[in-house]
């Protein structure tokens, strides 16, 4: 008799858009990082994880964090306009 047990790994949470969910909770980034609550809040208050408080609430700006763990490309510069110069003939 074999004995066949699932082993497949847990299922990762789905990445957000940032384009329709500018930020997340602090416990959807603490799943996405696989870290506790607590830890989420630590980085949160060090200024490693890109938050913004609204009122009491702490959310993670998603754009930066997505780009912070690797997730998301940076985003291409645009090209730097000059100031008060004109081709003269």
């Amino acid at each position: 008799m074999t004995n066949t047990q699932d082993t497949q790994s847990p299922a990762q949470p789905a990445l957000p858009n940032p384009e329709t969910q500018p930020t997340i909770s602090i416990d959807e980034a603490a799943e996405l990082l696989g870290v506790c609550r607590a830890s989420m809040y630590r980085a949160a208050d060090t200024g490693q994880c890109p938050t913004v408080r609204i009122g009491r609430r702490i959310l993670v700006k998603t754009a930066p964090f997505l780009r912070m763990i690797g997730a998301l490309e940076e985003p291409a510069e645009a090209p730097k306009k000059r100031r008060g110069y004109t081709a003269r003939s």
